[in-house]
């Protein structure tokens, strides 16, 4: 018996009865994975092993569908499949220059089609049928083996008297790695589609005359609208359809760092009619997706569409739908410009998430009438500096990558937890699934999202960000179905064509693993702050012998997490008290990351006498790995019982943050301590 199961016997906590035995082929197949020190910077550099994971898309026994129980009292989902909304195009992610590197490195074909097999494959693999790929270089490529550009930067049409070529992706191996993704979706029965995006017109349609920065000229749409139709053509003789392009990447700003154009909405409709003309002529079925931005300037597209319709019917209609990204602003913009505009798709083109609160934003994505999710790089080296002349090239700016080639001669890589993660999704929606409808939930309970298959199978995806299970039920079609989740955990429930439910009554959720408790906090802690012209500066000595602390803070407020943002203007100090409740009995270890210094002591009990120094973080980070002081030694803790702690933080001006993090036995999450395992002193 595994120690933890053993410990909550000897708590005497009572395990819920399981169901009725049931057999897979009348039952509900289900389906989990757990998150695992999501965003932590060490995935690139010294992962953890697959084996410390605690579920890896893991198929767990069948579930019963029963009557419902009029007396429950489990938090509910209803579902009503008669009720459905967008249809699912497809979930994927990205093959662009640096994925392509990283996947060829070290790789012969055979290698190179195993790992697009993981990706692709929806029976060994997880299922991904729509790739995004890049017209010409993106902030993620370094082609100086075929450039004369410092940085690896190209177009296919460098100046304007060139020929268009896109010799460049033959010589990348870009070609050759798509005409493989393509025999591995036929040898697997998975068809994947190609949308691709441009990161720049060539410089010489700029007013820059730069790929870096600028702006598109507008007597030179015709001509950018010509070179986007000769892409697609290129790529349709070699063998490689394209499914739909967007109009630019971000195109409402123009870094400087890596290629971009700057245009704007009335730009973007000349663009649009431009393409509807040269695609037409071309006989090209191509869609065009406009934005392929963030969500808060939803707006931007709106006035784009409504030029269109008022004034370009050919590139109104070439324009399928609103591609959007996930860094600024909230996935209802997309519900908002669905409802004005509910002839045009909604489609999610980048983003890269981690954990289970990952996992909810793509819920949300859904749930707001995307008919699309693509995450951004797939592959990098565990050095991802070796292939990225864009500025995102270390953790932890670069977000996660689902696989990691392994740095050196060998041909090894790994995968991350958040691989099984996207699996939940992708691997059981499959394209043409319809939305239904359901409930939203809570992040404080569990979120979803559900879908139709083409089949009429259900497939219901649950997220529990917590630390603890949650337990819950969903009445789907006059149907009880009662589950339990584990803590950090995305769980995928799929039911067969016309689910009907059993003759047995309701019973209480099955247990999967032991059952991790609430906590008992309150949900808040207290936090306090001094503010000094002259000090404290960055010695705390400064701060402990100042005549007003302890006692008379300059102010005070309570926190819902062991995390401040204050910015303070001049020198300050920070403290922040109370008590934290562990759920579960075991070694706790315990990080601290702030501006200027901190400090993070923890009782042996509830007294604030014995508080001991458990962690520093000697300099400002922002992440908990800058040095080595920032983790505590393991530390034992037991559940039921509450424990004094205590950070101090100083710094000059601008400085007032502190975040306080723990990996709670068995998760290993490494997650700023939330409110609920907190109370006031």
């Amino acid at each position: 018996m595994r120690f933890s199961r053993l410990l909550f016997f000897m708590l005497g906590l009572q395990i819920a009865p399981a169901q009725p035995p049931v057999t897979g082929d009348d039952g509900v197949a289900s389906f989990i994975s757990s998150d695992y020190h999501p965003k932590d910077g060490h995935w690139f550099k010294a992962p953890w092993p697959e084996s410390e994971w605690r579920y890896q898309l893991a198929p767990q026994a069948p579930l019963a569908l029963t009557r419902p129980d009029p007396g429950s009292t489990l938090p509910t989902i209803h579902v009503d499949s008669t009720r459905t909304y967008q249809t699912v195009l497809g979930m994927g992610t990205s093959l662009e220059e640096t994925s392509i590197d990283a996947l060829t490195r070290n790789h012969d074909d055979a290698q190179i089609k195993a790992i697009l097999k993981t990706l692709i494959d929806p029976a060994t693999g997880i299922g991904m049928s729509l790739f995004r790929i890049t017209i010409g270089a993106s902030d993620f490529s370094d082609a100086r083996s075929v450039t004369t550009n410092p940085h690896g930067f190209y177009t296919y049409q460098d100046q304007p008297g060139d020929a268009f070529s896109i010799e460049n992706d033959r010589k990348l191996h870009i070609l050759h790695v798509l005409k493989l993704a393509l025999e591995v979706a036929r040898e697997t029965g998975q068809p994947i589609r190609f949308f691709a995006s441009a990161w720049s017109p060539p410089g010489w349609m700029k007013d820059s005359g730069k790929l870096i920065g600028g702006k598109l000229l507008t007597e030179k749409i015709p001509d950018y609208a010509r070179y986007l139709r000769e892409f697609v053509q290129a790529y349709q003789k070699e063998g490689i359809p394209i499914y739909a392009i967007t109009t630019n990447n971000e195109h409402y700003f123009a870094p400087n760092g890596y290629p971009g154009c700057a245009f704007g909405a009335h730009e973007e409709a000349l663009l649009a009619d431009a393409l509807g003309r040269e695609f037409k002529q071309a006989g090209l079925d191509t869609r065009v997706w406009i934005l392929d931005h963030n969500f808060d300037i939803w707006d931007k597209a709106a006035i784009t569409l409504g030029e269109l319709k008022a004034s370009y019917p050919a590139g109104y209609a070439v324009v399928d739908g609103t591609a959007f990204h996930l860094y600024g602003g909230k996935p209802p913009a997309m519900a908002r410009l669905a409802a004005a505009f509910p002839d045009k798709s909604i489609q999610f083109t980048e983003g890269a998430t981690w954990g289970t609160a990952g996992m909810n934003e793509i819920a949300q994505i859904f749930r707001n009438g995307s008919s699309s999710y693509v995450s951004w790089v797939t592959m990098t080296m565990q050095s991802p500096e070796t292939h990225i002349q864009g500025p995102y090239s270390k953790p932890p700016a670069l977000s996660p990558v689902l696989l990691t080639k392994k740095d050196g001669a060998s041909p090894d890589w790994y995968k991350i937890p958040e691989y099984n993660l996207y699996g939940q999704f992708m691997k059981f929606i499959r394209p043409g699934a319809v939305r239904i409808e359901s409930d939203p939930g809570s992040e404080e309970t569990t979120t979803n999202v559900a879908f139709k298959n083409p089949d009429g199978s259900l497939v219901l995806v649950v997220i529990n960000q917590n630390e603890w299970t949650q337990d819950l039920r969903f009445l789907v079609d006059g149907s009880q179905l009662a589950v339990s989740l584990p803590p950090s955990t995305v769980a995928t429930y799929v039911m067969k064509p016309g689910p009907t439910p059993s003759p047995l009554a309701a019973t209480q959720p099955p247990e999967i693993g032991p059952r991790v408790l609430p906590p008992t906090g309150s949900g808040t802690a207290l936090c306090e702050w001094w503010l000094n012209e002259n000090g404290p500066g960055r010695s705390f000595d400064k701060l402990t012998t100042d005549p007003r602390f302890p006692d008379h803070p300059s102010g005070s407020k309570v926190v819902t997490a062991l995390k401040t943002n204050d910015q303070w203007k001049i020198n300050s100090g920070t403290r922040l008290r109370g008590f934290v409740h562990p759920n579960v009995t075991g070694n706790y270890t315990f990080y601290v990351a702030g501006d200027g210094s901190s400090e993070l002591f923890l009782s042996t009990d509830e007294s604030p006498a014995n508080k001991q120094l458990i962690a520093v973080c000697p300099t400002y980070s922002g992440s908990f790995d800058k040095s080595p002081r920032q983790k505590s030694a393991p530390i034992p803790l037991v559940q039921g019982k509450k424990y004094y702690f205590e950070t101090l933080q100083i710094g000059g001006g601008g400085n007032g943050q502190t975040n306080v993090a723990w990996d709670i036995p068995g998760i290993g999450e490494e997650k700023t301590i939330a409110g609920k395992f907190l109370s006031p002193p």
